[in-house]
């Protein structure tokens, strides 16, 4: 459950931190499967940045966690 609140987390924050309005997180339970997704106002696509280790943050964002 750990890596599920990580993952909510880091998702939620830059949602509320980047996008100009609401967002929405809906979860998914079923036979041990948890899908995650956050919806957010803003109209800009997302850019996929290269990783970087030294970087705080924003590792998920190029990441589909199953």
């Amino acid at each position: 459950m750990g890596m599920v609140q990580l993952v909510v987390s880091e998702l939620v924050t830059n949602a509320r931190k980047y996008a100009p309005g609401p967002c929405l997180l809906t979860l998914e339970i079923e036979e041990g499967t948890v899908a995650v997704s956050v919806w957010d106002s803003s109209t800009m696509l997302r850019s996929v940045l290269a990783a970087d280790p030294d970087r705080i943050g924003q590792h998920l964002a190029s990441h589909q966690v199953l």
